[in-house]
């Protein structure tokens, strides 16, 4: 069968297709509910409801659709677009027709939603399951109630920058002096005045002076307005002198506004010729832009010279006399549009040299003009623009393989260490050899980089050698960064070859590790088998493995991994029940005799449940050089940042971009000094809020602002604010801890002379507070950055254990506030600025929730059992996200103790979750550097809250 595109066409209605659904516009739920209210429906609470989003990007609402019961008619004729029903739930408008046209069954066939399938003529096809349904009842729901507090006001807009000057713009010299710049005497003398068009000078005595006597009288002129200048000007109006400096100044200035006025009229004649004669004006055209490479300036003329309308390469180099052109606004836009007219025209003409000399030599646009000069079939000249003026040398190694000159093109790829692109070249030209050993360099750098998983994929895919693949993936455990992954691929091949004797032999053959958390790999390992491996035996023999490393890991492990060792332990094992109860059993009494980490509220924890998460958007991120150490994340708004370090070079790299185009992110790069780059602590990375800015800090660095100088990114989106990444250069002193508020001004903890003091910097750099931080006095110099946050009431500290609230409204007399935990804290994150306020503290293994609202700061335990590297944030609907692990947790808990959780599982282990800018959506970043958009279904856990 031949697959078919369906597509809507404007049509009439067909006959004997009524409307049976109506799509009411906009987004307000008050005049849905007064449209439909206006129909007179037998049976309003039975219809159904389903809310059109405004695109696959936004979830915000653009439209209801409205399907009443069977049979029940509006009695009014609705202000509505109708729909009919093909088929059970395929929705197409009564106004067009679906093409090619379907049967009912083939609709059925084509449909795979459970609740409608719509095809809307400005939004495209939608999709809803049963899920998505709503009742009409439903659009009366207010928003959940939230606790806030009123009494304290919410930060404003900041104020405009200071007024440093004012300057006044002077008006026209003919509007100063009005009618009195008529007056006699104020026209040059008739002997000074230019000649009329078409008369020679020179030539007639009595018109106007020659050349000679011009210059000869110039020293006159110049001293006649000496002596006029030294006159007193203290009248109330124009004398004769006035008048005579008037004179003067104009004959002064008679060759430049002469000079000028030719200008304008060659520029004239120029745009008349490109428009009325292409091939003629193009041979005059002023080029808008200068490559800087000239030999001095030629003498001034008024007149166009004339150049051959072809790309020469060897007029890239510049080397000549310059004569530049004071051009109006204006004059250069209309020459850009005429160019660009004439460039798309020579395109289409097939004159590709032509309109790359209109690119390059006219607009200066050297990458279009290459591009051009690639299709039209010079590949050898477009080569040198990409290599020599781009600086882009694997286009220019494409264009040289195209152009017949493989020698350059091997070269280029060799020194971009584009092994990849270097083994297709030899590939296209049949010589098999050369490609082997290309794809054998490629392979050697990607086992050095530690990137055994595409080694191996290489060794057999492009190779052809099995064995060497299998050798690869079976020696990544357990020295290697993706030694799980390798594991399981390794299995896989076993698995589907039947080698099952060997892939018992492999499972026996794997070394303990002392890492615990290494181990847990493994197990998740073996419980992965129990589902996806072919033979019962293999399978029994990683459950019984995997219980044995469990009864050795469960006495030694910290608190907070066992709960991951019991469920480990139920996928070694998950049909017996049995197991899984006596896991829970243990959890429980290990955790009853547990003494809490502080004074607390007593909690209400409901029982817990689970939420299906849907996946928006996933992508690994597109590092530019493998082998590379993750080491922080952060987001704003919508975009992200992620540092790492090079394990081989001495150097940080970051990455930023837009959550839904994580491919395309931006890379950065920033030398490290010193031998001892490789042990570099975490650097400190922060986020503003509200606007676009990064702050990469290195706090063992004293040179930090000339090691990670400020990088300056262009917005994602058109209008977007700049994008800052680094260290501002006002900031020269190290800091510890950093965190800026909602006015995006910095607070920053230094350690000075006189002790720890606590700094709110500009966005120029000018320090308004300067406090000295009396509880620090005997905190150690540390060895990595302090987690820090600012509220619109504190500024929030974590040293060790403690947590040091400093509140903001009092004065810097003020006692500070501290509360002590049992272990240290890792992580402090703030909750959402229209939320109540409040802090999820991370300590150990276990998650805090800190609130700041009533008399007395307090903490709230919420998640216990985590592991060391969980995770915490919260999302932009006010709820908490807890990950340890591939395990997660959404909480949502308020002042009083009520707190309600619910579950979820991650395909992969998460090492850093972030924010989004929609509701009900978050970000996770695994250890393969894969960045996935999660959205759950968060109405469902407000109403069940409200409950």
């Amino acid at each position: 069968m031949i697959p078919r595109t369906l597509h809507l066409e404007p049509a009439r209605p067909p006959a004997g297709a009524p409307a049976t659904a109506w799509c009411l516009p906009g987004a307000e739920a008050e005049h849905w509910i007064a449209e439909i209210t206006r129909w007179q429906l037998r049976d309003e609470s039975a219809i159904r409801l389903f809310v059109l989003p405004a695109s696959i990007r936004s979830r915000e609402p653009a439209g209801l659709l409205v399907i009443p019961t069977p049979g029940d008619v509006p009695k009014v004729r609705p202000a509505a677009l109708g729909f009919c029903c093909i088929g059970r739930a395929l929705y197409v408008p009564t106004e067009a027709l679906l093409l090619p046209a379907v049967t009912p069954a083939e609709a059925d066939a084509v449909n795979a939603y459970s609740g409608a399938l719509v095809f809307h003529p400005g939004l495209g096809p939608v999709g809803f399951d049963a899920g998505d349904e709503h009742t009409l009842g439903e659009l009366l729901i207010p928003p959940p109630e939230r606790i806030e507090e009123w009494t304290t006001p919410l930060p404003g807009v900041s104020p405009l920058p200071r007024l440093q000057s004012v300057l006044v713009k002077a008006p026209p010299l003919e509007d100063l002096f009005g009618e009195d710049s008529r007056e006699i005497g104020s026209d040059p003398a008739p002997e000074f005045q230019n000649p009329p068009d078409g008369d020679t000078p020179g030539k007639s005595a009595g018109k106007s002076p020659s050349k000679g006597a011009g210059l000869f009288a110039k020293p006159f002129l110049w001293l006649a307005q000496k002596f006029v200048q030294s006159l007193p000007h203290t009248g109330g109006k124009r004398t004769i002198w006035n008048r005579l400096e008037d004179w003067v100044n104009n004959k002064l200035a008679g060759p430049e506004r002469s000079l000028g006025q030719d200008r304008n009229r060659a520029l004239q004649r120029l745009l008349d010729e490109l428009k009325n004669n292409p091939d003629e004006g193009l041979k005059h055209a002023l080029p808008l832009t200068g490559s800087g490479m000239h030999r001095g300036t030629a003498p001034p003329s008024s007149k166009l010279g004339t150049r051959t309308p072809n790309f020469d390469l060897g007029r890239l180099g510049g080397g000549r006399a310059i004569d530049a052109w004071d051009v109006s606004q204006h004059q250069q836009q209309e020459l850009r549009r005429q160019y660009m007219e004439l460039a798309s025209r020579e395109v289409q003409l097939g004159r590709h040299r032509r309109a790359a000399y209109i690119y390059a030599e006219l607009l200066g646009d050297l990458s279009t003009a290459a591009i051009v000069l690639k299709n039209g079939g010079h590949h050898a000249e477009a080569a040198v623009i990409f290599r020599d003026h781009l600086h882009r040398p694997l286009e220019a190694a494409e264009c040289f393989a195209l152009g017949g000159q493989i020698a350059e093109a091997v070269k280029l790829y060799e020194e971009g260490r584009r092994w990849d692109k270097l083994a297709a070249l030899y590939g296209e030209l049949q010589q098999l050899d050369k490609m082997r050993e290309a794809y054998r360099t490629w392979i050697a750098e990607l086992v050095r980089a530690d990137d055994l998983l595409q080694a191996a994929s290489l060794t057999l895919n492009e190779l052809q050698d099995r064995d060497g693949a299998l050798k690869l993936l079976e020696g990544a455990w357990p020295t290697s960064r993706l030694a799980m992954n390798c594991i399981e691929r390794a299995l896989e091949l076993r698995g589907a070859a039947g080698e099952h004797h060997e892939a018992t032999r492999l499972l026996e053959s794997l070394p303990h590790h002392p890492d615990a958390s290494k181990m847990q790999q493994m197990l998740s390992v073996y419980g992965n088998l129990q589902r996806t491996y072919p033979d019962r035996t293999v399978k029994a023999r990683a459950e019984d493995l995997g219980r044995r490393e469990i009864a050795r890991l469960l006495p030694t492990v910290p608190d907070g991994q066992r709960s991951t060792l019991m469920r480990l332990l139920q996928c070694l094992s998950p049909a017996d029940t049995l197991l899984a109860r006596d896991g829970r059993r243990h959890l429980d009494e290990h955790q009853s005799s547990r003494r809490p980490a502080l004074p607390q509220p007593t909690a209400k924890i409901s029982h817990v449940g689970r939420v299906e998460l849907t996946t928006i958007f996933s992508a690994r991120l597109p590092w530019k050089t493998p082998g590379l150490k993750v080491v922080q994340a952060a987001a704003v708004q919508d975009s992200f940042c992620v540092l790492a370090y090079d394990t081989k070079l001495p150097r940080l790299i970051g990455l930023h971009a837009s959550f839904r185009e994580a491919a395309t992110a931006r890379q950065l790069e920033w030398d490290l000094p010193g031998d001892d780059w490789h042990a570099a602590h975490a650097p400190l990375l922060v986020a503003a809020r509200h606007t676009r800015k990064y702050l990469v800090h290195l706090p063992q660095s004293p040179s930090t602002a000339q090691l990670l100088h400020l990088h300056a990114l262009p917005p994602v989106v058109a209008g977007d604010q700049l994008v800052e990444i680094g260290t501002p250069g006002w900031l020269t002193d190290p800091i510890w801890a950093a965190a800026y508020d909602a006015n995006g001004s910095l607070w920053a903890l230094r350690l000075t002379r006189v002790g720890w003091r606590l700094s709110q910097f500009s966005s120029q750099g000018t320090i308004s507070i300067d406090r000295l931080v009396e509880g620090l006095d005997d905190l150690p110099l540390p060895t990595v950055p302090l987690p820090m946050v600012v509220t619109a009431t504190h500024v929030i500290l974590a040293a060790g254990p403690r947590i040091i609230l400093m509140p903001l409204l009092g004065t810097a007399q003020r006692a500070f506030e501290e509360i002590t935990f049992d272990a240290p804290v890792r992580s402090l994150v703030p909750a959402p600025a229209w939320s109540s306020p409040r802090v999820a503290v991370a300590t150990g293994s276990e998650a805090h929730v800190l609130w700041l609202g009533g008399s007395q700061p307090h903490a709230m335990l919420v998640a216990s059992d985590l592991e060391p590297t969980a995770t915490t944030s919260f999302t932009n609907d006010g709820a908490l996200h807890v990950i340890s692990g591939n395990q997660g947790t959404i909480v949502l808990a308020n002042h009083t103790g009520t707190i309600q959780r619910w579950q979820f599982d991650l395909p992969k282990r998460v090492t850093a979750v972030m924010p989004c800018a929609d509701l009900w959506t978050f970000a996770t970043l695994d250890e393969e550097s894969t960045l996935t958009l999660w959205r759950y279904e968060g109405r469902n856990l407000q109403q069940k809250r409200n409950q």
